[in-house]
């Protein structure tokens, strides 16, 4: 249901639904186990939401929603099975562009984007 809601028109109900996956995808030994986190990480993969992240990256989404779905790719790419996956659909050159499209601000917009620009940089260090 919230790979669903992850593609919704809705940029509330978009929003709602990364933020709860990305905590889902939360490793922390108090909430669930390393397994549990995996098990989640494997549905991602099996609803195609894989593709849809990647291509949001190219996308102009609003700011929560873009670092929203940095946040659940940083997560998904702590799992071997789903960096593959990830690497399958061409995150890296998306990340690559988008890393380059920051780079390319200037004054306030690029503070603005610090915050997405770090989340690219972590993203990519996992993949390389």
């Amino acid at each position: 249901m919230l790979c669903r809601g992850a593609r919704e028109e809705d940029d509330r109900v978009k929003t709602k639904c990364i933020n709860l996956l990305g905590y889902l995808l939360t490793r922390d030994a108090s909430l669930r186990t390393d397994e549990v986190v995996a098990a989640y990480g494997l549905k991602v993969q099996e609803t195609g939401l894989f593709k849809d992240l990647v291509a949001g990256l190219s996308c102009e989404l609003p700011v929560d929603i873009k670092e929203g779905t940095l946040q659940v790719l940083l997560k998904l790419l702590d799992l071997p099975v789903n960096k593959l996956a990830l690497e399958a659909e061409g995150i890296t050159p998306q990340l690559q562009g988008r890393a380059d499209a920051l780079a390319g601000l200037e004054g306030e917009a690029k503070e603005d984007a610090e915050g997405e620009a770090d989340l690219v940089a972590q993203c990519l260090a996992k993949l390389a």
